[in-house]
């Protein structure tokens, strides 16, 4: 979520605030500016101009689902398909959250980048949407590919 002016946040300034659940809570945790929140465990991180909140839809035919169709899964561990981590982070400190079948991945744009371990293994073909990457804000998106593998990368607008 982003709090444009910091009102809900009570901090006075631009706020990310994003959380999750055990292990996966500090994908939100940005730098060491940041506060957690502490009756609901959520991370409040100022908002900058290269960084704010942010969404990538990674398809794979046959294995996600397209959420915004009512086709949307649950949470549930049969539906996990691996985790998503900020580069940089490793070991007790990464910075990761898990990842469903579902379509969306939410986090931040900025100087980091995103990458994402299917724990199936790396798909032979996959696409992936910027459904949510504000003008003058990029994510560095990474993963495996299988050996091989060709690529066709298009920009595509849907409007």
């Amino acid at each position: 979520m982003s709090d444009w002016d910091g009102t809900a946040t009570q901090r006075g300034k631009a706020t990310i605030v994003g959380s999750g659940t055990g292990s996966t809570s500090d994908w939100w945790y940005l730098d060491d500016k940041c506060q957690k929140e502490p009756s609901s465990g959520a991370w409040m991180c100022d908002r900058l101009p290269w960084r704010t909140v942010a969404r990538l839809d990674v398809h794979i035919d046959g294995y996600t689902a397209v959420v915004n169709t009512n086709a949307g899964l649950s949470p549930s561990p049969e539906n996990q398909a691996g985790y998503v981590s900020q580069f940089g982070y490793s070991g007790s400190s990464k910075r990761s959250t898990i990842i469903t079948r579902n379509e969306g991945i939410t986090g931040v744009t900025g100087t980091g980048g995103w990458y994402i371990h299917f724990t199936e293994g790396a798909p032979s073909y996959m696409q992936v949407y910027l459904k949510q990457v504000p003008p003058g804000t990029s994510i560095i998106f990474a993963t495996r590919y299988p050996p091989g593998t060709a690529f066709s990368i298009r920009r595509v607008f849907t409007w």
